[in-house]
């Protein structure tokens, strides 16, 4: 109602209906896949992000987008979502560990040749690396005991803790365990 200074008040008008609505909506966030390998993506991954509101609805989110790099181990994306009555959500974040990088394997015998370039008894060849990112894994190791051969070759990998493995890596040698006979 309204009153004059004379004391009259008009006749009540009502107002309405409106709608009202001024709670955030909740927001969450998610990778479009689990991890690749021991809580690890080393594989590009989508984020997307969605919320619920149970008054207005929701107008839009943040769109999605795909990780791919660089590696880290604590990636992280926020984004929020905005309801129809035009207020936005606490932002949600994702956070994901992320290595597509390999390593890169290097070769090493455990000693050097016993004569003239040939081993003569049992070698064992071992593969090592380093991740600055996820760590090291495994690495492959052999041990070679015969038979006797002027061209053996072995090959070894490394994995690191993202499930990514080096290129294999060769080692050649010649082996001869068999001592000569007498005539």
């Amino acid at each position: 109602t309204c009153s004059d200074k004379a004391g009259n008040v008009s006749a009540p008008a009502s107002f309405g209906p409106f709608k009202y609505d001024d709670t955030a909506p909740a927001v969450t966030a998610a990778a479009a896949r689990g991890p690749d390998n021991n809580g690890w993506y080393n594989a590009p991954v989508g984020i997307s992000w969605s919320g619920t509101d149970a008054m207005s609805g929701i107008d839009a989110c943040t769109a999605p987008l795909t990780y791919s790099g660089p590696d880290t181990k604590n990636a992280s994306s926020a984004g929020s979502c905005t309801y129809k009555a035009g207020n936005t959500g606490t932002p949600a974040q994702v956070s994901i560990k992320y290595d597509a990088t390999p390593p890169v394997a290097t070769v090493a015998p455990d000693r050097g040749t016993d004569a003239n370039g040939w081993y003569n008894h049992g070698l064992t060849i071992s593969w090592s690396s380093s991740d600055p990112v996820s760590g090291i894994a495994f690495c492959s190791s052999t041990t070679y005991t015969g038979p006797d051969n002027a061209g053996v070759g072995r090959s070894g990998t490394c994995t690191d803790g993202a499930g990514n493995t080096s290129a294999p890596v060769a080692f050649g040698f010649r082996f001869d365990a068999t001592p000569p006979t007498g005539v």
